[in-house]
């Protein structure tokens, strides 16, 4: 391989006195292989390097050369060397190619049915993608977060590109069909104690009605059915029981207290190449706490990825703040976490009622918040036959 890439040329040395040649050349370090001699001719390769050195030599012993053949790459280079329209134009076509690979040039939108495709495009339009952006400058991941969270239709979403191709996929949220083993033989029982306000069976027979009080692990709906025949068999009990209880939630808030507050982020952009980031900056406060996210966006060619980029990096800075309150500010922020609390924890759920009971100290304020919740309750319990 090496050879053919120096460029070999075979030689045909005629005349008296060609031992004085291979002598001359073996003085000089010349290279040669392949070396014969036939019909009183001498036949050589050499590299092409060599070649006017070796004719220097030939021409002092009186030695007529002849060359044969040329091999190698750079025979094929000098071929085309006085053509000079073909390196710039092959610089100019990897140019052209490079930038079309890396914008935006079409928009393909992939599992969408709710949400049509022009509320699509107009969502990245409104994040600053269009057609002709350049796509090394776009955070594919975090368009594919803020996408998932625009519409409540999109269960999942990711941007991606391939070449200059933006592709959009998307699923969206279907409701999942109940998938009830036929084998399985179940009752449902209580997992709260409460008061039953509604039932409904859809199998099974229904051990209680609406107004019972029940305790943790009672039958709600049993797997034991009899027929008309007063024949029994056990089936997989499933129905919906809604009922009443109560739970006892506590909110505390100090007086003074520490927290860990952001207190600004930086953004910097340097040369990612294999992974390693060149001509970063370093202006990152040494007295702050740091969350980095970092993002390589490379660029390709043909679709094809390199290993040269963009790397964007994002510090978020974060700093440890002692906090006083007074009362009043902590009681304040102890029904904010309430409100946090019953819009995660209740938001399927009916509060019924609640009971607001205050216990302030001298260090801080504390809430007991006594919940009556209307909700559905039941879970399986598998019966053995």
């Amino acid at each position: 391989m090496l050879r053919t890439l120096r460029g070999i040329i075979k030689l045909e040395i005629s005349g008296s006195g060609y031992e004085k040649l291979l002598n001359d050349m073996n003085e000089g370090s010349i290279p040669c292989f392949n070396v014969r001699v036939e019909n009183e001719k001498l036949y050589i390769e050499i590299y092409k390097n060599h070649f006017s050195k070796v004719e220097n030599i030939c021409e002092k012993h009186n030695l007529r050369i002849n060359i044969l053949s040329r091999k190698g790459i750079i025979f094929k280079i000098l071929k085309y060397g006085k053509r000079y329209g073909i390196i710039p134009g092959i610089i100019l076509f990897v140019i052209i190619s490079f930038f079309l690979s890396n914008i935006v040039l079409k928009i393909d939108i992939n599992g969408n049915e709710n949400v049509s495709d022009e509320q699509i495009i107009d969502f990245l339009k409104r994040n600053n993608i269009d057609y002709w952006s350049f796509i090394p400058k776009i955070d594919l991941d975090n368009i594919g977060r803020k996408l998932y969270i625009e519409f409540n239709e999109i269960s999942w979403a990711t941007v991606r590109n391939s070449g200059g191709i933006l592709i959009v996929d998307v699923r969206e949220g279907t409701d999942k069909p109940n998938m009830v083993p036929i084998n399985q033989k179940c009752n449902v029982i209580s997992d709260k104690n409460a008061q039953i306000v509604k039932i409904k069976v859809y199998s099974g027979t229904s051990a209680v009605t609406v107004g019972d009080g029940v305790a943790k692990g009672d039958v709600l709906i049993s797997g034991i059915v009899t027929d008309k025949f007063g024949k029994s068999q056990a089936v997989r009990a499933e129905g919906e029981i809604i009922a009443r209880y109560t739970e006892e939630v506590c909110f505390y808030q100090p007086l003074e207290s520490v927290s860990l507050n952001e207190c600004g982020k930086i953004e910097n952009k340097s040369l990612s190449l294999w992974g390693k980031n060149f001509y970063q900056r370093n202006n990152i406060p040494e007295d702050k706490m740091v969350k980095t996210e970092t993002r390589i966006s490379n660029f390709s060619v043909f679709g094809i990825k390199l290993p040269i980029g963009i790397s964007n990096d994002t510090y978020y800075l974060y700093e440890y703040k002692k906090v006083k309150d007074t009362p009043i500010s902590a009681e304040e922020k102890c029904i904010e976490k309430i409100k946090d609390y019953e819009e995660i924890f209740y938001s399927d759920k009916i509060i019924y009622d609640k009971e607001i009971v205050k216990e302030n100290d001298s260090k801080g304020v504390k809430i007991r918040v006594i919940y009556t919740i209307d909700s559905k309750i039941g879970v399986k319990q598998n019966i053995i036959v």
